[in-house]
């Protein structure tokens, strides 16, 4: 299927804006493999939380390296990710710029990651209003539009025999929700809101199944990689929308 754009939020823009750069899925693996799966453990900075749990210097650091000083505007496929302006509460699609940069800002999960401050407001994890970015990508569609869905149904209940608060490690051994899973639910909720309307607008949906992983299984990055595989197996078995060559979408 020849690929004439991508576009992604969070940890789909930084495997997006990867691939758009190279076209090389072995090199993709390798940078992931190397920068995250395998320092996974020493990725989270944490710091005083007053703005955020980490500092996020570690994996920014990381994703830098990754990218270097390389322009979103000049990758060989176009490009784009997607942030959330908390002042004025809207989605930014990013299709210029340092790649790195933009790629971080759509990572930086609120309250989890320091939000970027750009022109005197507040940009985050863009999956806060625009988890699957279909209407960005529909704006600049050429052809089908394939999405490939990693929002896993968010399930934050507990025993229900439990009434009351539980702190610290007793709300652990009660196997509560810990703060990664309660940030990412209160971050993220409007988006996952809209999900069914950006499921809508793709002409073929890619929905692996991630919902046994962690936030931050990084380490289990080849057992993803095989579920992102078998998912699109089956969702390519359906058939593919016919187009014209290089005009496809992702």
């Amino acid at each position: 299927i020849p690929i004439d754009r991508i576009g992604g939020t969070s940890i789909g823009g930084l495997v997006g804006g990867l691939y758009a750069r190279s076209h090389d899925l072995k090199e993709v693996a390798s940078l992931l493999r190397a920068r995250f799966a395998e320092r996974s453990k020493k990725l989270h900075d944490y710091t005083l939380p007053v703005v955020s749990v980490i500092g996020a210097r570690r994996y920014t650091r990381g994703i830098r390296k990754m990218f270097g000083d390389s322009l979103i505007e000049n990758f060989p496929t176009d490009f784009f990710c997607v942030s959330c302006n908390l002042t004025q509460g809207h989605a930014v699609a990013h299709d210029t710029g340092l790649a790195w940069d933009w790629i971080v800002t759509s990572m930086s999960l609120p309250g989890f990651a320091p939000p970027r401050v750009f022109q005197g407001e507040l940009l985050a994890d863009g999956g806060v209003l625009e988890n699957l970015p279909t209407r960005q990508a529909l704006r600049r569609a050429r052809g089908p539009l394939l999405a490939v869905d990693l929002s896993p149904v968010s399930d934050l209940r507990c025993n229900p025999a439990l009434s009351g608060r539980f702190h610290g490690l007793r709300a652990l051994r009660k196997g509560l929700p810990g703060v990664p899973q309660i940030l990412r639910r209160t971050s993220v909720i409007q988006g996952d809101t809209l999900r069914p309307a950006a499921l809508a607008r793709a002409d073929l949906v890619i929905q692996p199944e991630v919902g046994h992983f962690a936030m931050f299984d990084w380490e289990r990055m080849d057992e993803i990689v095989a579920a992102g595989r078998e998912a699109a197996k089956r969702a390519l078995d359906l058939g593919w929308p016919l187009s014209p060559p290089g005009e496809v979408s992702s």
